[in-house]
């Protein structure tokens, strides 16, 4: 999974919540990571984590990670997984628009 925010009608994206579903068989990991594209840096929210069979994890907890253009979500799982991701964006909205 690859996510890139593209600035058009908006200036930014708080990156605020994400659930991730094992739907495999057995426990499995994944690591999700936010690359800052202006830093050109990984920065890695959860590496390798456990997920069990048919369990989910959520992310949220209250903070969020603020996307500029450019910046991308990915998330890699375990080889021979598989994993349902959905994540959600609060938009901010260019001034003038």
């Amino acid at each position: 999974l690859w996510l890139e925010f593209r600035r058009v009608l908006f200036r930014s994206a708080k990156w605020n919540l994400m659930y991730v579903f094992n739907g495999t068989g057995s426990t499995k990991s994944f690591t999700a990571y936010w690359h800052d594209s202006s830093a050109n840096a990984d920065i890695y929210v959860l590496n390798q984590n456990n997920v069990s069979s048919k369990e989910y994890v959520k992310m949220d907890g209250g903070a969020y990670v603020v996307l500029e253009e450019g910046d991308t979500v990915k998330v890699q799982s375990e080889a021979g997984s598989t994993f349902s991701i959905i994540c959600t964006f609060e938009l901010e909205k260019k001034q003038g628009i």
